[in-house]
């Protein structure tokens, strides 16, 4: 890339186990399942900055006693998604910026392993970003 381009890439990710230390070895209560979160970011000064996200989330089957008996939690354990995002940003002047995002495009019903609260539907934002400093 040159006259400044950038690409930002990043990957992050998580995975937890834990049971408990009796001879049961049952999980512990509301561990989250495995998530990978991928990003992407491209920017260009003469157009804006673009981004895009992946965001996958692993079923969790692993249930303790206590997220059996937990109303938040489905009987057979929280079901794994897959939540793409995208968004583009454009400087306006020297101290703003404008930003409109698309969170979920694919308007994928999810809830996240013990919050008892479903994901946001498709959404649109804009917003403009000033900064007031020197």
């Amino acid at each position: 890339y040159t006259n400044g381009d950038v690409l930002d890439l990043r990957a992050e990710g998580s995975f937890l186990w834990g049971a408990s230390q009796d001879e049961m070895h049952e999980p512990l209560r509301r561990i989250p399942p495995a998530q990978l979160d991928l990003q992407a970011r491209f920017q260009r000064e003469a157009v804006g900055r673009f981004r895009g996200r992946v965001w996958l989330v692993a079923p969790q089957r692993r249930l303790s006693g206590g997220d059996r008996r937990d109303t938040r939690i489905p009987a057979l354990g929280s079901d794994g998604f897959i939540r793409l995002d995208a968004g583009f940003s454009q400087r306006l002047g020297r101290r703003s910026r404008v930003r409109m995002d698309l969170e979920n495009l694919l308007d994928v019903r999810y809830r996240l392993h013990g919050s008892g609260l479903d994901g946001t539907g498709r959404s649109f934002t804009i917003g403009v970003n000033v900064s007031l400093g020197a």
